[in-house]
């Protein structure tokens, strides 16, 4: 009997933890890691980047600094990158993190993986080809017809607040590509199907997803439910 509550006890212990772990996971603020690296590749001292480095041996940490450096000294030859702002961090299923950067019309989209304590995993890689231009356009569009209803930044206004985890008629990709594409019956949310070419929708769809977790003052409070929705980067 003593052994069975001394296991049963153990095991109590063993589950709070675990919950416990899997909460701190789930808090991990992509949006300030980003910052942080972005603020660290401006820097003077760009080895900082090994204080946020998961892997423990000499090698793995070399590689890692090594593409950073590296993806460094491609953006400063080939941008002025000083004139480039940090916009957000979005991550994917498979766990990669995608930290997006802005100057003005043009975006720089960077790729990492990131375990589950926001430690770096993967050695850095610049994203090239669409997704960068599909973000232009999805803005140019959004700062047109949207903002007027969500704001110039997605913090909302007359609609929803787009930066935020809480979603009034969305529960995954799908219904919110379909709330840019057909609209909403019974809102504001008017169809953009016979306004944008199918380019375009899937331009602002991203855009939209991009937005996600992105910090803006003055947003507007959440409405809805707090929803785990799949906004990766496609």
């Amino acid at each position: 009997m003593i052994h069975t509550n001394k296991l049963k006890l153990t095991l109590f212990f063993f589950v709070l933890l675990v919950n416990l772990n899997l909460f701190a996971q789930d808090t991990i603020n992509l949006y300030d890691k980003g910052q942080e690296i972005f603020d660290i590749m401006l820097s003077e001292t760009p080895e900082k980047i090994l204080h946020l480095v998961a892997e423990d041996d000499l090698d793995s940490k070399a590689a890692v600094l090594e593409s950073f450096l590296k993806v460094r000294e491609i953006l400063k030859s080939t941008t002025d990158l000083k004139n480039y702002k940090y916009f957000n961090t979005v991550s994917d299923t498979a766990g990669n993190i995608y930290i997006i950067l802005e100057n003005k019309k043009k975006f720089i989209t960077l790729k990492i993986k990131m375990n589950k304590q926001g430690k770096i995993s993967s050695e850095f890689k610049i994203i090239r080809g669409s997704i960068n231009d599909s973000l232009a356009l999805g803005k140019k569009i959004y700062q047109m017809k949207c903002f007027s209803c969500h704001g110039i930044d997605g913090k909302g206004s007359l609609g929803p607040n787009l930066t935020d985890n809480y979603w009034k008629y969305v529960n995954n990709e799908q219904e919110l590509f379909s709330a840019i594409k057909n609209g909403r019956k019974g809102t504001m949310m008017m169809s953009f199907e016979d306004y944008l070419t199918p380019e375009e929708l899937k331009a602002v769809f991203l855009y939209v997803k991009a937005l996600n977790g992105k910090k803006v003052p003055n947003a507007k409070k959440p409405e809805g439910k707090k929803k785990k929705i799949s906004l990766h980067v496609y």
